[in-house]
Parts: C-alpha cells; structure tokens; sequence
C-alpha cells in the first residue's frame, strides 16, 4: 500500500462503518529511528469519502483492503 490508492476498511470504529472508502494519503512508520521489520507496522492516514465528522483517520494495514 502507498499514497494515492483507494482503499476499503475492514474494520469498523466509532463514526466509521465497515466497508467505508477512503484514500490513502500519507504513510509513516510509528517507530521512527528503530529497525522495522514488519511492514504491517506502518500507519496510513486515509481521507474518508463522504462528509464524516472527522475526515481523516489513522489505520494499520490489516485493517484497509486495497481497491483496484
């Protein structure tokens, strides 16, 4: 996953259902500075489609389906 794809969340929160869209629009790894050898550690903040309350949210991998 990288900035710019369209994703679907699997998995639902507050203000959030499931299977809403969004779009990936920045990534970075929580742990700055430390070897990272997981790449499912890396958070992605992702724009939701529509108008929620809060437009931007911060998610793991495991929880975004790519959409092609």
């Amino acid at each position: 996953m990288q900035a710019g794809d369209l994703v679907k969340i699997t998995r639902a929160s507050l203000g959030v259902a499931y299977g809403r869209l969004g779009l990936i629009v920045k990534e970075y790894d929580p742990r700055a500075g430390a070897r990272s050898l997981r790449s499912d550690q890396m958070i992605y903040v992702v724009k939701l489609v529509g108008s929620p309350p809060i437009p931007e949210r911060r998610y793991l991998a495991r929880d975004l389906k790519v959409i092609k």
